[in-house]
């Protein structure tokens, strides 16, 4: 979480952190089936073959890779406020529609 320390207090950086670990329970993990689970271990292999072979190919994905995480973080940053009142609003719609009685 080195990147949450230019911005949060260790205090609040330990709340975040339970936070996350308490919502990353069993029922929040993603089970897969065989075929998208070999999928996913294909494209893996691929990649490491890949960075093994040093191939400029991966170079370049690994480049701009990095490139993405860093412009969500600034895109993270720069539009916070108005991601957590769309959150907010999201959230509100979802328990109207729960607390909604169920016509038959």
């Amino acid at each position: 979480m080195e990147g949450l320390s230019n911005y949060l207090t260790s205090e609040q950086e330990d709340k975040v952190l339970d936070e996350t670990i308490s919502y990353l329970t069993e029922a929040n993990m993603v089970r897969m089936d065989k075929k998208t689970m070999r999928r996913r271990l294909f494209t893996q292999a691929t990649l490491l073959a890949a960075k093994e072979d040093n191939s400029p190919l991966y170079k370049k994905y690994h480049m701009h890779s990095v490139k993405k995480r860093e412009l969500r973080r600034q895109i993270q940053l720069k539009y916070a406020s108005k991601g957590r009142t769309k959150v907010r609003e999201y959230e509100a719609r979802r328990k109207a529609k729960k607390a909604a009685p169920k016509k038959k």
